[in-house]
């Protein structure tokens, strides 16, 4: 399938949403309503907000340019989502912070979701490819993911699955035993 891929913009935001709300979980419909906002909220916070909440966000957010990542479209609509920022960007990701994010700037991976309709295609793959030239003709130098290690469940794949990162050349940074951070330089 040809798809092209955009950086998320406010003249998106009903693409956006359409994709959230039809298409990214038709086949996991307890997550739909995140509409990748988790990764913004402190996590003690998360489980205390509503969909709509989420929604509502999401487009401030979008509109402030906080929310930020890429659609893929294909096949007449947004087939692919990934949310990626500086690390720095990210709520719940305080915890990993560090003087390391001023001497070399990290993008995070935070969400990768395709169209069940339209996985195991490789737009995961050209996200990640178009991803990755961008972020580094932005100064990125590094850029990191947390996908689970050994996981086949499209659930639990949103971030990305780990033998795609693996193919791609990344590098294990850190591991718990069902996660890891991996990690490539720009």
């Amino acid at each position: 399938m040809d798809i092209t891929i955009h950086k998320l913009d406010v003249d998106m935001i009903d693409d956006y949403l359409k994709f959230f709300e039809e298409r990214a979980f038709s086949d996991n419909p307890n997550w739909a309503g995140c509409y990748c906002v988790y990764s913004h909220c402190e996590r003690e916070t998360w489980s205390k907000r509503s969909v709509t909440q989420n929604r509502t966000d999401s487009i401030e957010w979008i509109k402030k340019g906080i929310l930020n990542g890429y659609l893929a479209y294909g096949n007449n609509g947004v087939v692919g989502w990934m949310g990626v920022d500086l690390r720095t960007n990210y709520a719940s990701l305080n915890y990993r912070v560090n003087r390391e994010d001023q001497v070399h700037p990290i993008a995070s991976i935070v969400c990768i979701t395709v169209d069940p309709e339209f996985r195991h295609q490789g737009i995961a793959t050209q996200l990640l490819n178009h991803a990755e030239k961008q972020l580094k003709t932005e100064g990125i130098d590094i850029i990191e993911a947390y996908p689970y290690v050994d996981s086949d469940s499209p659930a639990h794949n949103h971030k990305g699955p780990f033998s795609m990162y693996k193919k791609a050349g990344f590098k294990i940074y850190e591991e718990d035993g069902e996660t890891a951070v991996v990690r490539k330089s720009l």
